[in-house]
């Protein structure tokens, strides 16, 4: 087809194209340096493993977040290393320490981010442990994936209705396996004027596709159970009056869980700061359930909020100073005075890092209706655990801690988004907007890693296994590079 547009035209074969894609990489990411120095804080990462399903191959993968001098958050696929080692902690830690030693990273680097498996807790000690040893720096800190922790806590409550999750996954089987009941059952719901959701099975590993598939299932249960009524081989999984009661007690339970996730892991605004405020509403709306008159399900509520009070001291710790320097929240989080001040020395232990002589506050008058935008799903669930009590702790002003006070002074409003807000402010309180700026970056999930993981499965298929690990680590950065415009040269 080409030969007929062009005769002359030589398609280039296997060898000159790797050779292209290659090369390509290689100018790109020595151009990248430029704009890493670009940065103006600190920056975060995340870190996932990934082992093709295709030929086996193992990689690291690597994301970077940080918040540019527009104040917009910025994200890209620093590195996907081949990883030939076993994975043990020691082993991921060496990889990504090399990572941030050629980019010159180390000294910038705030927080790793990376899922609850026991390799990556120790990398994220073993990173903290070198970089306090080598550099004298104890800012950084190892964050566990806010996501993650919210699907063991789900799953602790799917494995309890398991018997229903198992018929209805053997029915949505055989209807998805049958193009007679797929068309019978879209016939039936453009009769009782509902949307027809194609049968979609869920991943036993991921509770959401669990959720999504029972909804989905939930949403056409009349024309399923009338096609059901005339069809024996599937009407046994259909389940009965008890059985639908569980799942739809168990769905109100888990509904939360599903909008934080979902509001967890983007990358494109900060995240980090929302942690506290969806797990203590989730926390909430569990305990509401917890032997509750006439729900049936109180034992679901109990073993996740279980799961996840297990890991509650971790997330309270972690995201003391990024919900103080949220102007959504400030210290509203905080139900006691003990709290307050645990908040605020978090800030304090690190303010120091940032303040100067040079960074002198310009006093501004403030309008509340300055900067707007909206909030989402979990308004509501913040306005009740709102505890405006905190707000007449008394705060005496006194040296380098005078600019904290005044911005714990303003009022939070839910209407304005933090980015913006900081942008702003940042002349009125410069020693504090920079270290906003460090640590509203970090992720509260390694989300994006797990989605460049995805494009990756998409490059590595069964028609492209014989990849080799250099080839497919050029594809994967050079694609998310392209996307992003990193390593663009500059005049």
């Amino acid at each position: 087809m080409i030969n007929k547009f062009d005769s002359r035209y030589q398609i280039p074969d296997e060898k000159t194209v790797k050779t292209l894609v290659v090369d390509y990489f290689k100018e790109k990411r020595k151009n990248i340096q430029e704009d890493l120095n670009a940065i103006p804080g600190k920056l975060s990462l995340t870190a996932d493993m990934w082992t093709s399903t295709c030929n086996n191959d193992a990689f690291l993968g690597l994301t970077i977040h940080y918040i540019d001098n527009n104040w917009n958050l910025k994200n890209f696929l620093l590195d996907i290393i081949s990883f030939t080692t076993r994975h043990t902690g020691n082993n991921i830690a060496n990889a990504i320490k090399s990572v941030l030693t050629e980019f010159n990273l180390l000294e910038k680097t705030l927080a790793l981010t990376t899922d609850n498996e026991s390799a990556m807790v120790v990398c994220g000690r073993i990173i903290a442990e070198e970089l306090t040893r080598e550099l004298n720096d104890q800012s950084f800190r190892h964050y566990r994936c806010s996501a993650h922790i919210l699907n063991l806590a789900a799953q602790q409550g799917i494995k309890i209705i398991d018997d229903e999750v198992v018929k209805i996954r053997e029915l949505m089987k055989k209807i998805k396996h049958s193009t007679l009941r797929c068309d019978r059952l879209r016939e039936l719901c453009s009769i009782e004027n509902l949307t027809y959701y194609k049968p979609q099975l869920d991943v036993e590993t991921r509770w959401n596709s669990t959720y999504y598939m029972i909804v989905k299932f939930q949403k056409m249960l009349r024309p399923i159970e009338m096609l059901a009524a005339t069809d024996q081989d599937i009407k046994k999984f259909v389940p009965d009056t008890q059985g639908w009661i569980k799942i739809n007690d168990t769905l109100t339970l888990l509904e939360p869980l599903e909008k934080a996730i979902v509001l967890l892991s983007a990358s494109s605004y900060p995240t980090i700061s929302d942690v506290r405020f969806l797990f203590l509403g989730i926390q909430q709306h569990l305990n509401d359930y917890i032997g509750k008159k006439g729900f049936s399900q109180s034992e679901v509520a109990s073993s996740i909020l279980q799961k996840i009070d297990q890991y509650w001291e971790v997330v309270d710790s972690s995201t003391l100073a990024s919900t103080v320097l949220d102007p959504h929240t400030k210290l509203t989080l905080f139900s006691t005075g003990e709290e307050s001040t645990n908040a605020i020395n978090a800030v304090k232990r690190r303010f120091s890092e940032y303040h100067t002589p040079m960074s002198q506050p310009v006093v501004i008058n403030h309008d509340n209706g300055e900067v707007a935008s909206t909030r989402d799903y979990f308004h509501q669930l913040k306005r009740r655990r709102l505890n405006n009590s905190t707000l007449n702790i008394t705060r005496p002003s006194s040296g380098i801690y005078e600019e904290i006070d005044r911005y714990l002074a303003l009022p939070c409003d839910d209407n304005v988004a933090p980015l913006l807000w900081w942008q702003a402010h940042f002349r009125e309180f410069p020693a504090l907007g920079a270290m906003a700026r460090d640590y509203l970056s970090i992720q509260a999930t390694s989300v994006a890693c797990e989605q460049a993981f995805s494009v990756a499965s998409n490059t590595i298929t069964r028609t492209r296994n014989r990849l080799q690990p250099d080839t497919s680590r050029a594809l994967l950065c050079s694609k998310s590079w392209l996307e992003k415009g990193i390593g663009e040269k500059r005049n």
